[in-house]
């Protein structure tokens, strides 16, 4: 298993609260608003435009123009993520990186990758885990995994490939981590990408 590889540690009231959500599916009132006030301050004052080059679904915005990916609902200490694309050493599949126990509905998971809010993958099955995907990244400041879920896996793989050719087929290759095997609910990509 991966060593946990992010200096963010989650406070007992922060675990309360992603306990709580992952028992009920309800989000505490004060973390829905500091999410919309972060994603204000990202975005600036003038509405986003989403063009047929970026993606964008309740969990995820990938900008083309920006070259960045945007996770919504990531953690309570830092509730909206920005990836620059140019900074990702890979992207996959969890199903490709992460057995089930890895996977988490919020908060950091038992293998060091920070979930962005989804309870419908508490569970490692159904279409929450086959949507869901895990990046590693350089930021020192915030860590080095992220999981998150995407409505239109097909889309989402096309839009990154628009902007940054080969990024799914850059190499994983770690020491102790789980390199992913054909079993069900395994995430299937289009031919050529994710290998």
């Amino acid at each position: 298993m991966a060593s946990i590889q992010t200096p963010i540690a989650q406070t007992p009231d922060q675990d309360a609260i992603y306990s709580d959500h992952e028992q009920t599916g309800v989000v505490h009132p004060s973390v829905l608003q500091n999410e919309e006030s972060s994603l204000r301050e990202l975005r600036g004052p003038e509405p986003v435009t989403v063009t047929g080059n970026d993606y964008d679904d309740k969990h995820v915005f990938v900008s083309a123009e920006k070259r960045h990916i945007v996770v919504k609902h990531w953690i309570i200490v830092h509730p909206v993520l920005v990836i620059d694309i140019d900074k990702i050493v890979w992207i996959r599949p969890a199903s490709h990186k992460v057995l089930g126990f890895g996977c988490h509905a919020w908060g950091m998971g038992l293998t060091g990758i920070g979930w962005a809010r989804d309870w419908h993958r508490a569970f490692p099955r159904g279409p929450a885990w086959e949507n869901s995907f895990v990046v590693k990244y350089h930021d020192a400041s915030l860590g080095l995994r992220a999981g998150f879920t995407i409505e239109d896996p097909t889309k989402f793989v096309e839009t990154l490939e628009k902007i940054e050719p080969g990024i799914m087929s850059r190499s994983m290759d770690e020491r102790n981590e789980h390199s992913g095997q054909e079993r069900a609910g395994y995430t299937k990509l289009p031919e050529g990408t994710g290998k």
